[in-house]
């Protein structure tokens, strides 16, 4: 991240700070959770996660947002696992889950396949209220 992008991020997160009463330390939510952009994601000393967008047809179909971080294996994921999608050159962390209980209120267990896995991960279902 750059100079100027780092800045921008301290900007947007004390004007939001000062929205929200948080502590100066504040920058932004938990790895998985709901998010409506980039900077409302954790950020860490070597990382920076991004809000993706997912459309899984999995039943029931869902489709959200929520913080995760590129990866390209098991081993960059706190508590989940790395998923490439089919086609996708990138490869992003997911939630694994045993039952709904394990995810964010957002998100939903699911079993998906992919690369030749069989995986349970907590799929986001939320979109920004101006999506929806």
């Amino acid at each position: 991240m750059g100079v100027i992008e780092l800045m921008k991020r301290l900007i947007r997160v004390a004007a939001l700070c000062s929205l929200v009463a948080c502590e100066p330390s504040f920058l932004g939510g938990p790895l998985y959770a709901f998010c409506e952009s980039d900077w409302l994601c954790p950020c860490g000393e070597e990382v920076c996660h991004r809000c993706i967008a997912v459309r899984v047809d999995v039943e029931p179909p869902t489709h959200g947002q929520f913080c995760s971080r590129h990866c390209f294996s098991d081993e960059g994921c706190p508590q989940g696992v790395c998923v490439r999608w089919d086609g996708d050159a990138d490869g992003y962390c997911y939630q694994t889950c045993d039952s709904a209980a394990d995810c964010f209120p957002s998100s939903q267990c699911a079993d998906i396949f992919v690369e030749r896995r069989e995986l349970r991960v907590c799929l986001p279902n939320r979109l920004p209220e101006s999506t929806e």
